[in-house]
């Protein structure tokens, strides 16, 4: 993960806040995808864990038509949001 990706990750995750009452599971379960998180087999819901983030909590997301509610997708979009932070962490501990 560099710079530019990270940076490009927070303003898709800016743009998917601004739009959390009306989010589809589909574009979170893309954004998921795009943070290195791959579906695991566990749980009632889709479940994605961090390939490169082997120590980040799964992130269950609901596989619902139509949209999910807003504070449901307030907290998949914080979980991402720890992740993008890890990241930086990351970038910075390696250009030390």
């Amino acid at each position: 993960m560099n710079k530019n990706k990270i940076s490009k990750l927070k303003k898709q995750l800016v743009r998917l806040r601004n739009g959390s009452a009306s989010i589809k599971s589909d574009d979170l379960q893309r954004f998921a995808k795009q943070l290195g998180r791959v579906r695991s087999s566990r749980g009632k819901e889709p479940t994605y864990v961090s390939e490169l983030l082997p120590y980040s909590a799964p992130i269950s997301i609901p596989d619902h038509s139509g949209t999910l509610k807003r504070f449901t997708a307030e907290n998949i979009l914080d979980a991402f949001e720890q992740d993008i932070f890890a990241f930086e962490e990351e970038l910075e501990q390696e250009g030390d």
